[in-house]
């Protein structure tokens, strides 16, 4: 059992969580590391950061398999021109996966092409804000800014579906995840806050706010009905996600 953090001093550490010991450090001094994840088979590992590109990694060997980015071409763009701060795999197609940043465009990327296959232009990503809802076969993207902030796209098509809160903003997003049992997590700063709204209404269910740093990052906990939030000073764990506080 494993964990990966990011360091962005160039280190992506791997973690044995039982023992709580560093087993392996993968080297990215060269630039700024910022998102990371594994297909979906865990066989490899896409690290993207400040170059605009991702390194893919055979996690078995922890040897560098390929680095995918843009070309040089001008007439397409086929790749990040800013940082990237979020990839996320596709949960059943194990080469697929999609990266956001600063560009404001989301590309999809297939692991065996040094290239992006194609993007589509919108959200504004500043942390661990894309995820890919495989049964209802759209994208949620988390922009920081304070107008049209969550948002729910065609996976196939890149089109928008739904602009949640065009006018009238959550906090400005760092963070968005679909949870188990239908559910979207938003974290972010202005109003300092993570929050569970019902993906069928986009109603809010349950969460914190008003604390007193911006949340950075948040997630689900897989065994327990804990939400795990964390802040620029706090990590606070919350387990019912029908009040909120």
């Amino acid at each position: 059992m494993h964990s990966l953090c990011i360091d962005t001093a160039g280190y992506v550490k791997v973690w044995h969580y039982p023992t709580q010991q560093c087993v392996f450090t993968f080297d990215e001094k060269d630039r700024q590391p910022l998102a990371l994840d594994f297909n979906s088979t865990y066989t490899h590992l896409f690290v993207a950061g400040s170059d605009c590109a991702i390194n893919c990694y055979d996690f078995t060997t922890k040897k560098l398999i390929r680095k995918l980015q843009a070309s040089e071409s001008r007439e397409h763009m086929d790749g990040h021109k800013n940082r990237i701060h979020a990839i996320r795999s596709h949960p059943t197609i194990e080469s697929i996966f999609l990266t956001g940043g600063w560009d404001e465009t989301i590309h999809y990327w297939d692991e065996r092409a040094p290239h992006s296959q194609k993007h589509f232009s919108g959200p504004h990503l500043c942390g661990d804000a894309l995820d890919i809802i495989a049964e209802h076969q759209v994208i949620l993207t988390g922009s920081w800014r304070k107008y049209s902030t969550l948002q729910i796209w065609d996976f196939s098509t890149g089109e928008l579906i739904k602009d949640a809160f065009q006018n009238n903003a959550t906090s400005m997003l760092y963070c968005t995840k679909f949870s188990p049992k239908n559910f979207i997590l938003c974290a972010g700063n202005d109003k300092n806050e993570a929050i569970i709204y019902d993906y069928s209404i986009l109603q809010m269910v349950g969460g914190i706010t008003d604390l007193e740093n911006a949340v950075y990052c948040a997630d689900t906990d897989v065994i327990r009905p804990n939400m795990i939030v964390g802040s620029a000073k706090n990590i606070f764990i919350v387990n019912d996600k029908s009040r909120i506080r």
